[in-house]
């Protein structure tokens, strides 16, 4: 068997809070961050409904709190926020038992990774600072000017699963996976490991939950 993989995923695992909302207060005031609720509340209604991809409201989101701000900043300024501000932030949310867990595995000899929703654009510089390979949403330059735009499938569900597959280069069942994560998103990353974590960095495996059976009287 290869050497064992050790995959996080970002918001609510590794990081307490969701970098987006933690972005939103770094680029807006509580009022500012107010009115681009309401604007976005179409966009938000929409995917709700299923009218509008996931893809497409998350772009909408980031177009909304990064492009009026990056507007306004020259390009070293741009970097800096994202590079620096954002990345300090992120880092002083990360979960210390998460940190603990993922030294647990570096001291192993394991491969990790952060497997995550977020964009790229947001997650490197604390991937890089932790020493971590990174998986992602990819997206057009955010430095560039012009509005922000998702070059890739929404990194959530089976597209974690499949990402991982590419970036492995190798059957997964060739493989000791213990995978970390919170949410639906991570449901088929976490039935795929040989040592899934939902919600725990603890040593025993704990896999996804499984639904609720339901009596059936007919």
């Amino acid at each position: 068997m290869n050497r064992p993989i050790a995959a996080f995923d970002f918001d609510g695992t590794l990081l307490d809070g969701d970098c987006l909302l933690i972005l939103h207060s770094l680029v807006r005031s509580p009022l500012g961050r107010m009115n681009d609720g309401l604007r976005l509340l179409p966009a938000l209604m929409l995917w709700k409904s299923g009218l509008l991809s996931t893809v497409l409201f998350k772009q909408a989101v980031l177009q909304r709190l990064l492009t009026p701000a990056m507007q306004v900043r020259a390009l070293p300024q741009r970097k800096a926020l994202l590079d620096t501000h954002l990345a300090n932030a992120l880092w002083q949310r990360l979960r210390p038992e998460a940190l603990t867990r993922l030294e647990w595995h570096r001291q192993q000899g394991h491969r990790v990774v952060i497997v995550s929703a977020s964009p790229r654009c947001l997650l490197q510089p604390v991937a890089e600072r932790l020493g971590v390979e990174l998986i992602a949403t990819e997206t057009t330059d955010p430095c560039d000017g012009t509005p922000i735009k998702l070059s890739s499938p929404n990194c959530k569900g089976p597209e974690k699963l499949r990402r991982l597959q590419t970036w492995l280069q190798e059957p997964l069942n060739s493989t000791e996976l213990h995978a970390y994560g919170d949410s639906r998103g991570d449901r088929e990353l976490l039935q795929s490991s040989v040592h899934p974590h939902w919600r725990s960095f603890s040593a025993p495996d704990r896999p996804f939950p499984s639904p609720p059976n339901k009596t059936n009287f007919h």
